[in-house]
This record gives structure tokens, C-alpha cells and sequence, in this order.
């Protein structure tokens, strides 16, 4: 692994790459790899006023790491793929169901029925994400995979180009960091007084969770998997 003087030169994204677990540590210090992917990792240091050496140790364990299960720049398409839907896929499933449950307690809270609503839109829309790219995207990207094995050219079996339907996930990736800011927004206008802290903290530490995995998916979509994709199915067309 490169030293951590050619490290902090790297971007976010470039680090991400490198072991995915890196993400968490950049959402926990707030440093914005999903918004501005190509910011090297010093000046994104600089700008959030963050001492480096309080990143040092941290980053450097993780990027010293020697399981490639991590590392997204080693993987191809179908890797891609089922890291997704294993450990993401698996991941928001497990979460939803989570956050379900705590829809009894809201109703008795401040602000409660907006935050059940939004939870409800949350859950419905990520399953239907989800559901779309398991049974319709990931399989199209399989399709022009095995259209490269086989030296063919791909058929549009009128669902267009696939860059057009990533287009339409890369919304709904944007769509769900808005409704997980308006559910914090919402829990920072307060609950009752008499309210189980201990509840709170739960389910606040669940929407962190959900949108920490959130953000490292959407990393991985929109600036690996998608245009590995576009440039596989850019290839293809032009047999």
C-alpha cells in the first residue's frame, strides 16, 4: 500500500476505491466524498478543519488491509454486483425492518406522524430501488456482459440504453439523502419531554447507520459500477 505522503494527495473517491471501508471514516468526520468525489483527501482535510494526524492511524489501518473484498477498484461488473447486493442490498433490508418498529413510539412524539410518513416513503421507495435493480438492471448489465464474452452485438429488446435507466436510479439515489435530511431535520425540532432517550438515540443511530450505507452505496453506483457500465455498453454499440 502507497505511504500516507502519496495518500493525502489522492482524491476521496480514489481512496474509497481503494478499500471501501474508508467511506465510513470519511462520513464519520464528515468529509464530503459523495458530493465532491475528485477533492484529494488534504484539502478536503483542510477545509473541514480537521487536524490530518487525527485521520492518520485510522485511514492508514484500513488502506494497509490486504482483503480484496473490500477493495472496489480490483472488482469487475459481476463482483460489483453481488458486493451489492450482499452486503448493501442485505444491509438496507435489515435496517427498514429496524426503523419499522419504531413507528408505535413515534406516534406518541412531537413531530412523530411526519417521521412515520417518512419512513413509510423511505422503505417503499428502497424496496422499489432496490427490486429495480435486482430484477431488471443488474440482469441487463449481465446481459451485456455475456454479449462481450460471446463477441455480439447487444439487442435493445426495447428497454433503450441502459444509460438511460441508470439516470433514473441516479434520482432516486438523490431522492433518498433527501428524505433521510428532512427525518433528521425533523428529529432536530424535538420530542417530548418525557420521551425514552434511550429510544431515541436508537433510532437515530439507525438513520446514521442507514445513511452511512447509504452514501457508500451510492459511491459505488454512480461513480464505479454506472460507468463501467456505460463504457462496456458504449463499447458494445459500436461493433
Amino acid at each position: 500500500m502507497k505511504n500516507f505522503e502519496m495518500v493525502k494527495n489522492l482524491t476521496l473517491a480514489e481512496i474509497v476505491n481503494i478499500n471501501v471501508k474508508a467511506a465510513d471514516l470519511f462520513y464519520l468526520y464528515k468529509l464530503q466524498y459523495l458530493c465532491n468525489p475528485n477533492q484529494k483527501l488534504i484539502d478536503a482535510v483542510r477545509e473541514s478543519k480537521i487536524p490530518l494526524n487525527k485521520i492518520h492511524a485510522e485511514l492508514s489501518e484500513i488502506l494497509q488491509s490486504e482483503d480484496n473484498y473490500y477493495c472496489l477498484e480490483k472488482k469487475d461488473l459481476l463482483e460489483l454486483i453481488k458486493y451489492i447486493v450482499n452486503q448493501h442490498h442485505s444491509f438496507v433490508r435489515s435496517t427498514l425492518q429496524q426503523l419499522d418498529k419504531f413507528k408505535n413510539f413515534w406516534e406518541t412524539q412531537v413531530n412523530g406522524f411526519v417521521i412515520i410518513l417518512l419512513i413509510d416513503q423511505l422503505t417503499r421507495n428502497t424496496k422499489i430501488h432496490m427490486d429495480k435493480e435486482e430484477k431488471m438492471i443488474f440482469p441487463l448489465i449481465k446481459y451485456l456482459i455475456g454479449t462481450e464474452k460471446f463477441n455480439e452485438r447487444p439487442k435493445s429488446r426495447n428497454y433503450g440504453t441502459v444509460r438511460d435507466h441508470l439516470k433514473q436510479l441516479t434520482a432516486e439515489h438523490e431522492a433518498s439523502i433527501e428524505l433521510i435530511r428532512k427525518i433528521k431535520s425533523t428529529l432536530n425540532k424535538g420530542v417530548n419531554d418525557f420521551s425514552d432517550r434511550n429510544m431515541i438515540t436508537e433510532f437515530e443511530s439507525s438513520i446514521e447507520q442507514f445513511e452511512s450505507d447509504l452514501y457508500t452505496h451510492i459511491h459505488i453506483e454512480n461513480n464505479v459500477l454506472f460507468p463501467k457500465t456505460i463504457e462496456l455498453e458504449n463499447k458494445l454499440t459500436k461493433r
